[in-house]
């Protein structure tokens, strides 16, 4: 199997996990204060989209070639980052 078979399977279960976690903290979201709604609304809207975002990215990555693989990989590692870094902020945040 190629690393770029390998890294594209361990990215679409990246981006189940974070599903996963998104669908938590929506959850967690309806449990909170009124008054911290728009807030985490606002978190959530940002998180979606930035989830969207790395489900894009893969979706590139999985239709490129072999000589662009590089260039994507970085560009949806960047991505992922980014969404999990938001999701552990907003996590953190609901904990509070």
């Amino acid at each position: 199997m190629s690393d770029r078979k390998v890294y594209i399977d361990k990215m679409a279960t990246q981006l189940k996990e974070w599903d996963n976690k998104i669908e938590q903290l929506e959850m967690k979201a309806k449990e909170a204060k009124a008054s911290n709604k728009a807030d985490i609304q606002h978190a959530l809207d940002n998180i979606r989209e930035k989830r969207d975002n790395v489900r894009q990215d893969l979706n590139k990555l999985r239709e490129s070639g072999e000589a662009a693989w590089n260039e994507l990989k970085f560009g949806l590692e960047k991505s992922g980052n980014m969404l999990a870094d938001s999701i552990k902020l907003a996590m953190a945040k609901l904990k509070t």
